[in-house]
């Protein structure tokens, strides 16, 4: 009296999530499989970006580098500005400098 029958179809989510890759780099570590349930603000896997990753430290080594600039081109301009008032340079050359 049982009779098994074998239909084709498919499954599919009610909802899907499509990730798309910001940057270019490798997975470190998955903390979720396909399919697992997560809430919002679960970490999905940790990446890899070393290209990124570089780039962020050559932008913090260029910003180092402008503000030593920086601070020497205000104590430069301090100095000069002291000689100007006490008359030891022409003021044209506090002007150029």
């Amino acid at each position: 009296p049982t009779l098994t029958m074998t239909l084709p179809g498919t499954v599919s989510a009610w909802y899907e999530a499509p990730i798309y890759a910001q940057v270019s780099g490798y997975v470190k570590m998955w903390y979720r499989d396909y399919g697992a349930v997560v809430k919002k603000g679960d970490l999905l896997a940790e990446i890899n970006t070393p290209r990124l990753d570089a780039e962020y430290a050559q932008a913090q080594a260029d910003l180092k580098v402008a503000q030593a600039k920086y601070g020497l081109a205000t104590i430069t301009a301090t100095r000069w500005r002291a000689m100007g008032q006490s008359q030891a340079v022409s003021g044209q050359s506090v002007s150029v400098q």
